[in-house]
């Protein structure tokens, strides 16, 4: 279970949740099973991104949410490009007051039981049940764009979890929207750093026109842009990711 969370709005963090659901899809083949699970519940955009309809009935299943099972987790998904599930909630601006927490830890509970991967796409503001999801997360990822705010926050979001979860996964931190070039406005990689105060786990090229191209015909980058720098970043952030610990530490090192 990978936990992906941006540390401020519009830094990516759904686009790279969707991008690494797709790429462990496309590794998994027909024997494994791979979910998106989407817990922007209010305006989730994952999918949005895929083309696809949301299912997941998480306020009304949210009065009973011992019943929710293998079946129930069947009726919610919806099949997208390249073998991968996604559980999303239609958007409801009223959904983070209406879907208790007891419903969203039981429905990754049993995803986590039915799926082999399971990526959930966060919100950055906490809900009742945050600690509660990251708690139980392999991998927690925090995105973040290359900007000072963004930075700053990464920062701050990271060193709370922490604090928090101190026996949990470590959150890494994944810098988005990388500029190709050498020169130009953005903050480089070793400034980066300085204002993290620490090192990042990954990183993401910038590839708007493969992004916003992907994002209105629907479907993963990797679908219509398959050559875009964007996804040999996320196979690469992948492989990282399901490396044994030593090799990691060796590859951070």
């Amino acid at each position: 279970c990978w936990a992906v969370m941006g540390s401020v709005g519009g830094c990516g963090a759904t686009t790279i949740a969707v991008e690494i659901a797709t790429e462990l899809a496309r590794r998994a083949g027909r024997d494994r099973r791979v979910a998106l699970v989407d817990l922007n519940l209010a305006d989730g955009a994952a999918s949005a991104y895929l083309g696809s309809t949301p299912n997941m009935l998480l306020a009304e299943a949210s009065a009973t949410p011992e019943r929710i099972d293998q079946a129930l987790l069947d009726a919610f998904s919806m099949r997208v490009g390249g073998g991968l599930d996604l559980l999303a909630c239609p958007r409801d601006p009223k959904a983070f007051t209406r879907v208790s927490a007891m419903a969203v830890c039981r429905v990754l509970e049993v995803a986590c039981q039915v799926y082999d991967h399971v990526v959930v796409d966060i919100p950055r503001h906490h809900q009742a049940w945050t600690l509660d999801v990251l708690a139980g997360s392999d991998e927690i990822l925090v995105v973040s764009e290359l900007t000072v705010p963004a930075l700053l926050a990464a920062r701050s979001l990271a060193a709370e979890i922490e604090a928090e979860l101190p026996d949990g996964a470590q959150p890494r931190i994944i810098l988005n929207r990388l500029a190709s070039r050498v020169f130009g406005p953005a903050p480089s990689l070793a400034e980066a750093e300085k204002a993290l105060q620490r090192k990042a786990d990954g990183g993401v090229t910038s590839d708007w026109e493969a992004a916003a191209a992907s994002a209105n015909l629907g479907g993963a980058i990797s679908q219509h842009r398959p050559r875009s720098k964007i996804v040999r970043d996320i196979s690469v952030l992948v492989d990282r990711l399901m490396a044994p610990a030593g090799a990691q530490r060796g590859r951070a090192a």
